[in-house]
This record gives structure tokens, C-alpha cells and sequence, in this order.
């Protein structure tokens, strides 16, 4: 569970963040919000981002998105494609929470990450896992990955890995669904 991070003495810094320790809460001048639904990964980071840009793919959420007031921009994209529209070095921070769990390779994803992180960002993600290796396609039509191959594909992209932690990000069925919570540098 994410709330089991939360509850760690490190720093007061949200979601995924509050796994790395600080000296003083973080702020990011521009965080990129990846599968931003309705907006939620917004409403919790709001008081450590100054801009924030949203990209999902449906254009419902995105209105309902737009409704919270706190994006500056907001793309209807998918979350790769999205991303290859990004400059070079634009963001701080980019949060992906439960919106990787629609993709299968999630190299393309993260090598762009790394070209549109500045020197020093965090990406902060979360997936469903599983106990093997490589990727499966589960019941519910969401992909799970299994930690090794995250990992690997963190230090592939280029970035440094900070924390993978198994948490679940989320319940089905009123049970936590496996999952890990994954924060990554730039260097």
C-alpha cells in the first residue's frame, strides 16, 4: 500500500516521494501527470509542483481534469506519444500511478522519461506485479510486471533506480492487488 510509505519518518513529501528521504519538503517547478484521469496524482502533489501538465487518453477524463483547475496544460494522448512531444529536459518530476498497468513495454516509456527529465528529476510510477518474470496479461485486462523486469528496464532506459518497493496501489474485490511502487532519477 502506498499509505505504508506514507506512514515512514521520511519527509512530507507525497505519494511515491515520501520513499526517498529529505531534508525539506521537495518542489518541482513543472511535473508531467501520466494516465492523469480525473486528476487525483494533482490534488495530492499540489503543494509541490508549480505547473502541471496532464496527458490521458480519454477526453472525458481530461475535462474532468481540466474541472480540478490545477493543470496548465492538458493532452489527449496516448502516454508515449504524448511524451515524444515533450522537450528535451522539461520536467522535474513526471508521475505515472496506475497507468502503466495498460502497457506492455514500458521501455519506451521510461527512455523517454529519461530524455525529458532534467538532470536530477524523479519519475515515480506504480504497476501491478506478479511473482515471475516479464510481463502478463491479467484477468482484468491490466498488464503486471514482475520486479526484475522492471528493474532492469529502469537501468536500461538510463535511469538510476531509487526505490521498487512492493505496494499495492490500489484494491480489487477488497483486496490490495500486487503491485510496486518504483521511483527513478535521472542522473
Amino acid at each position: 500500500m502506498i499509505s505504508a510509505i506514507a506512514a515512514r519518518p521520511f519527509c512530507s513529501r507525497p505519494c511515491c516521494l515520501r520513499a526517498l528521504p529529505c531534508a525539506k519538503p521537495a518542489f518541482f517547478r513543472r511535473a508531467i501527470d501520466l494516465g492523469c484521469g480525473t486528476g487525483l496524482a494533482a490534488i495530492a502533489f499540489t503543494a509541490n509542483v508549480d505547473e502541471f501538465i496532464g496527458i490521458d487518453l480519454s477526453p472525458r477524463m481530461i475535462e474532468r481534469a481540466r474541472a480540478t483547475g490545477l493543470y496548465a496544460q492538458l493532452e489527449v494522448a496516448e502516454m508515449v506519444e504524448g511524451m515524444r512531444g515533450k522537450p528535451d529536459a522539461g520536467a522535474d518530476l513526471i508521475l505515472a500511478a496506475d497507468s502503466m498497468i495498460y502497457l506492455p513495454d514500458l521501455a519506451p516509456l521510461l527512455c523517454e522519461a529519461k530524455r525529458v527529465l532534467v538532470a536530477g528529476g524523479l519519475l515515480a510510477f506504480t504497476v501491478e506485479t506478479h511473482r515471475g518474470e516479464g510481463v502478463i496479461l491479467g484477468e482484468g485486462l491490466r498488464y503486471a510486471h514482475g520486479a526484475g523486469y522492471v528493474r532492469a528496464l529502469v537501468e536500461a532506459c538510463g535511469l538510476a533506480l531509487s526505490r521498487c518497493e512492493d505496494l499495492s496501489a490500489r484494491h480489487e474485490d477488497n483486496a490490495p492487488v500486487p503491485g510496486l511502487v518504483v521511483v527513478a532519477t535521472r542522473t
